[in-house]
């Protein structure tokens, strides 16, 4: 009966995969934007290394999250053993609520996910007020389905557990425990998954990547080691919100120091018009031309900005830029598209 049962989903597993692999085809071969050719599915190592960079973040949250399954399981047997509840029910327990925890987590894997393509659009369009926006907008949605889904883990949990069953008291016992002090910082979980989607999304995939070893690896993993050494089975379920109050911290951390101004970074660059002109063709000679006219425009447009403060006359400007303005190519570029003679925009 057992092994009918193993037969019957994994036959269930491969005729979803099978499902859901024609039904991209169909998309793909009935997409109106996209159209595929056999040239198109030949290898190139440089599109191969594109793609492989945009999904090593994932990739390595799931590869953690196996390794630390494992090291769960085996350590729920084994402290389980030692205490009142047994090998079976820290196990069955850990695994019903694990599933239910996932379901939270795969609301803010979406969210994650359809931020990346809003996220990376404006970066590569230089609009970061909409980045910004963008993130924060994800992150509140996040917030509140955490904060909904804590508040049902702390005080809802034998109804939700006893969903999947019924059990001895111990069972209750544990699940309950479990619930309320592995899963305590819920309402925090959805920084990290955000957070390193956010930063592959914007062409920073190392930092993501990072970021999503966090809690699993970092934090997570020695402390499924140390603390049931000195606290039993109890270690381990004290392990999970230390590990996810940590990575929060981090992810908000990185998340500041990603949008928050560097002030003290701020560098003086000399720009003369000349030399400006000269680094923009034609289009830059127009400017020097009419450089009063271009001076005054630049002189409106850095009132506005909180980026770039600008002093001098039409024959020398000193602009002083923030730190994602850095060098001189970058900054007269940035001043040669948002002013004079192109439109002025505000970022």
């Amino acid at each position: 009966l057992v092994g009918s049962e193993m037969c019957i989903e994994t036959v269930a597993t491969v005729i979803g995969q099978v499902i859901s692999a024609g039904l991209v085809i169909w998309f793909l071969s009935h997409c109106k934007t996209v159209t595929i050719r056999k040239e198109h599915l030949r290898i190139s190592r440089s599109i191969i290394a594109r793609v492989s960079s945009l999904g090593t973040a994932p990739c390595s949250n799931q590869l953690a999250m196996m390794i630390v399954q494992i090291i769960m399981n085996k350590s729920l047997k084994y402290y389980g053993s030692l205490s009142i509840y047994g090998e079976a029910i820290p196990i069955a327990c850990a695994g019903i609520i694990t599933k239910v925890n996932q379901v939270f987590l795969s609301l803010i894997i979406g969210i994650s996910q359809g931020l990346q393509p809003i996220t990376s659009y404006n970066y590569g369009a230089g609009k970061y007020k909409r980045v910004k926006s963008a993130y924060l907008f994800a992150s509140t949605c996040g917030f509140v389905i955490a904060l909904i889904a804590f508040l049902l883990f702390q005080f809802v949990p034998r109804q939700i557990i006893s969903i999947f069953g019924n059990g001895s008291e111990s069972y209750f016992q544990f699940s309950i425990s479990y619930f309320r002090i592995f899963l305590f910082f819920t309402f925090i979980n959805f920084m990290q998954p955000i957070t390193s989607n956010f930063f592959t999304s914007i062409g920073k995939p190392k930092k993501g990547t990072f970021l999503s070893l966090t809690r699993q690896i970092l934090f997570l993993l020695p402390l499924l080691i140390i603390l049931p050494l000195f606290m039993g089975i109890d270690g381990i379920m004290y392990s999970g919100p230390i590990a996810d109050g940590l990575a929060g911290v981090v992810a908000i951390f990185m998340v500041w120091n990603e949008f928050a101004p560097d002030l003290s970074a701020k560098k003086v660059v000399v720009v003369q018009p000349l030399l400006f002109a000269m680094n923009f063709g034609s289009a830059g000679m127009d400017i020097y031309k009419d450089r009063s006219v271009f001076c005054s425009d630049l002189h409106a447009y850095c009132q506005q900005s909180p980026k770039l403060t600008l002093t001098g006359s039409d024959m020398g400007l000193v602009l002083t830029a923030s730190a994602n303005l850095t060098t001189k190519t970058s900054l007269m570029s940035y001043v040669y598209i948002h002013t004079s003679r192109a439109k002025i925009s505000q970022l």
